[in-house]
């Protein structure tokens, strides 16, 4: 019986390895996820890859270190610990919709459209997913379901900069220059400073000459037709979208 003692202590200690290793693993999840919210991604990243070593099949680890890669432009490689994640758990609508995401960075549209498509199929229905989706399918140039996508972010978060901002790019390709306006300055209204509202604020000035423009022009093609009333009703239009525009004023003033 003395002899017993050792073995069972080993069968103990193996079993009790696992348990150690998985607890390792759990804090070293924590501390990474710790570092990415606090963005030191090359911190997070160390602490992930701790944890995958630990377990392999920890689709949770691999989805966030993932992030961190993404955060850092390493879309690569934020792809390939996706692609694991999704290996684990097939039905991982968050790593599906992460890698949608990475996809359309790295320039794979129709991979980026099956991602985000899957995504929402699991349950992943937010609206930086209908955002992305409207990027991608206005690169892809299906600007009517874009549309349909970037209206469904703005409907689930009003203050979507991104998808604001790419509502009013589609309008603008389509060529509907008075809504690619209100979404830009609607955009203006949330965008958080710096370059992005300067570059907001230079697409607004390009688009209202560009409006006025297109009024004036409709409204001296009405008054060469004898439609005066319709003439100095787009004039009018035409001052509202840009108070500067002399000849229309004049215009507008010789009608009347």
């Amino acid at each position: 019986m003395e002899r017993s003692a050792p073995y069972l202590f080993v069968i103990l200690l193996a079993i009790a390895l696992p348990c150690f290793a998985q607890q390792d693993a759990v804090d070293l999840y924590n501390e990474g996820v710790q570092a990415l919210n606090e963005n030191r991604l090359d911190d997070a990243i160390s602490f992930f890859t701790r944890a995958i070593r630990l377990d392999p099949r920890d689709h949770l680890a691999l989805n966030n270190r993932g992030i961190a890669f993404k955060r850092k432009g390493m879309y690569s490689r934020a792809i390939q610990d996706y692609d694991r994640a999704i290996e684990v758990k097939p039905d991982y609508a968050f790593a599906l919709a992460n890698r949608g995401v990475a996809r359309y960075h790295a320039g794979d549209l129709p991979g980026s459209v099956i991602d985000l498509s899957a995504a929402m199929k699991f349950g992943k229905r937010d609206s930086v997913i209908y955002a992305t989706m409207g990027l991608v399918r206005g690169e892809m140039g299906d600007l009517d379901q874009a549309i349909k996508d970037l209206r469904q972010a703005i409907t689930l978060n009003k203050k979507n900069a991104m998808a604001l901002k790419a509502l009013g790019s589609v309008y603008e390709k389509k060529g509907d220059l008075e809504k690619a306006l209100e979404s830009y300055v609607a955009t203006l209204q949330v965008a958080r400073g710096g370059e992005e509202q300067k570059d907001i604020e230079e697409k607004i000035e390009n688009l209202r000459n560009r409006r006025a423009e297109e009024l004036y022009v409709e409204a001296l093609e009405n008054y060469r037709q004898g439609k005066d009333k319709q003439a100095v009703e787009l004039w009018t239009k035409a001052l509202k979208v840009d108070p500067t525009m002399v000849k229309a004023l004049k215009d507008r003033g010789l009608t009347q």
